[in-house]
């Protein structure tokens, strides 16, 4: 999929901001899973978002 250079921005910001919660609400303990869910998240999310209202 090619994006524009401001998607990836975006999803670097929304990632985060989501790790910033995880960490600091402690929501998965294992540094290693938080890391992993928080970026498969993100990027779902990402693209999810990208594809409903950017994409024409």
């Amino acid at each position: 999929m090619s994006a524009p250079f401001y998607v990836y921005i975006i999803i670097g910001v929304i990632g985060a901001l989501v790790l910033g919660i995880f960490d600091r609400y402690k929501i998965i303990k294992s540094k290693t899973l938080r890391y992993f869910v928080v970026t498969f998240s993100t990027f779902m999310i990402g693209f999810l978002l990208y594809d409903l209202i950017v994409s024409q």
